[in-house]
């Protein structure tokens, strides 16, 4: 189920109005399609810790990584605020999986050309019903 998590992250961003407004729905998984507009958001495949019980894996802790690219620094620093505020603040559940609000765990910022990137590292949590 952890694997899966990137599907909803993508999920949980595209809820967030105000990054729709910059992004549209120019968020993808690890790579941005050639040609594709700017800004967009990627996501990388989640790193899985399982932890087990003599009952089974219990819950997953995951890390994963978020990437803000536009051409202006102050879009892509915007972006990425709006990205950090909604995944610390929402979660996300269904009828397998209840992944707890994330935590940012540090990030760094790079230049390509003329292109501006912020990367953000998280960590969750993820729990099995």
């Amino acid at each position: 189920m952890s694997l899966s998590l990137g599907i909803h992250i993508r999920d949980i961003l595209l809820n967030d109005t105000s990054i729709t407004n910059l992004v549209s729905e120019r968020i993808y998984p690890m790579l941005a399609p050639e040609g594709t507009d700017f800004p967009f958001i990627t996501y990388s495949q989640p790193n899985v810790t399982a932890n087990y019980s003599k009952d089974g894996c219990n819950w997953d802790d995951v890390s994963y990584t978020i990437q803000c690219v536009s051409k202006t620094y102050d879009e892509a620093v915007t972006i990425s605020e709006l990205v950090r505020a909604m995944l610390e603040e929402e979660g996300y559940e269904d009828s397998k999986i209840d992944v707890e609000p994330s935590d940012l765990v540090s990030s760094n910022g790079q230049m390509d050309g003329d292109l501006y990137g912020i990367t953000l590292n998280f960590n969750t949590k993820t729990n099995y019903k």
